[in-house]
């Protein structure tokens, strides 16, 4: 992304716009795994936030009472993603898995499936249940044979002791109803998942010194790295019946994780991560901004950045009618000086920032050559005024995405 920065004209803001947006990657998401060695985890290369156990503790302004362990009941089909991969019988070993992860239960036997085989239905287990929190990916089995017939017991790895999962549940259920309480009867997909969406991030500060990759840093402390945000915005998503699954992969060569979402039938791509804009300038930090460059966008869209894993299979992503951009009709094809003072005048009529993206890059081209190069920003800014008497005319500070298309024109206002 260019770094923002005042227009070159006659009527210029002294200094510049002090900040850029940090796109958040180097998300770890690979927990180490037990070998039967008893050599201890097989740890994967350094990252700046591996995964370590949570320490539960109760919030000192929200102070929980302890309950009982809640178990889900079995759950398939679409909110249940990964499930949809497994064969048969790793199905059937996954519903009675989940049953045992419920209940706390330390290990989990199966007879029929290899070590490998029961290690994937661990694995797509975690994706699809982001309310076992306290349960890792990682694993130790060991296996006995019987007519050639495999017996495979896993033990699972927990990051929380299991006494304290009931409170640690409290916890994260309290903050799940105070989100989910705000969603009004009648909402359609897009406005609970922009809901959802704008509440993990506003309450949400990136802070890579939290390793924990469950939710619950990102739902109980309001701190967290990408798979924090992703596993909080599918478990909340979920509990309004909106599918929703955790993707993982790379950004710009970090590791990284982000969404996969269903609204009126078709999937999108959603990342809450880059949403959550970081200024290097912390002076200028706005708790409540929010980006949407990536929310709800297509495979291609998603994939100038990201490079999805090859976890489990995606779908190719087309659908455009949930974006954010297209829905509220801040998408432009090419540039129209009448669509651009439609947008900045409703942004002014807001008190806000005007933000538009363009469908290529040739279009955003266009338009920073005729806004900024040839000074046609101001004739705009001078009519949208008349309507807008506290919207200064005589100052523009703007930025560029050259990956999204978006641009951003930061708007002046007198008191």
């Amino acid at each position: 992304m260019k770094a923002a920065r005042p227009l070159p004209l006659r009527r210029l803001l002294a200094g510049g716009l002090a900040f850029s947006l940090a796109l958040l990657t180097g998300c770890w998401d690979s927990d180490p795994v037990w070998t039967d060695s008893g050599a201890g985890f097989d740890v994967p290369s350094p990252s700046p936030s591996q995964s370590v156990p949570v320490t539960i503790s109760p919030s000192p302004t929200n102070p929980v009472e302890s309950e009982e362990v809640t178990t889900p009941p079995v759950e398939t089909g679409l909110l249940r993603y990964a499930r949809q991969y497994l064969t048969a019988e790793q199905q059937e070993a996954y519903d009675r898995m989940v049953e045992a992860a419920a209940a706390l239960e330390s290990s989990f036997t199966w007879t029929g499936l290899t070590d490998q085989e029961l290690g994937q239905v661990l694995r797509y287990m975690v994706v699809d249940y982001p309310e076992f929190f306290w349960l890792s990916s990682g694993y130790q089995t060991s296996t006995t044979q019987s007519g050639g017939v495999p017996t495979v017991t896993l033990t699972f790895r927990y990051t929380t002791q299991p006494q304290d999962v009931p409170q640690a549940q409290a916890q994260v259920e309290q903050v799940a109803q105070s989100c989910l309480s705000g969603v009004e009867d009648g909402w359609n997909d897009y406005e609970k998942i922009k809901w959802v969406y704008d509440f993990v991030v506003r309450h949400t500060q990136y802070d890579g010194a939290y390793s924990d990759q469950s939710l619950y840093s990102v739902m109980v402390y309001g701190r967290g790295v990408c798979a924090g945000y992703s596993r909080a915005m599918q478990y909340l998503l979920n509990s309004l019946g909106i599918p929703c699954t955790y993707v993982s992969g790379t950004a710009r060569g970090g590791s990284h994780g982000w969404n996969l979402v269903m609204a009126d039938g078709e999937y999108y791509y959603l990342d809450a991560t880059w949403g959550d804009p970081i200024f290097t300038d912390s002076s200028q930090q706005d708790p409540d901004l929010v980006g949407y460059d990536y929310f709800c966008v297509t495979t291609e869209e998603l994939t100038r950045t990201h490079t999805i894993g090859d976890d489990m299979p995606v779908p190719e992503c087309t659908a455009r009618a949930c974006n954010y951009y297209v829905y509220n009709g801040l998408e432009l094809e090419r540039y129209s000086e009448a669509a651009v003072e439609a947008i900045i005048t409703q942004a002014a009529l807001a008190g806000e920032d005007a933000v538009m993206r363009f469908t290529t890059g040739a279009a955003l081209g266009d338009a920073t050559t005729i806004l900024i190069q040839r000074d046609g920003i101001f004739d705009i800014l001078a009519r949208v005024a008349r309507q807008v008497p506290s919207l200064n005319a005589n100052s523009i500070q703007y930025s560029t995405d050259d990956d999204t298309y978006r641009l951003t024109l930061y708007l002046q206002y007198t008191s």
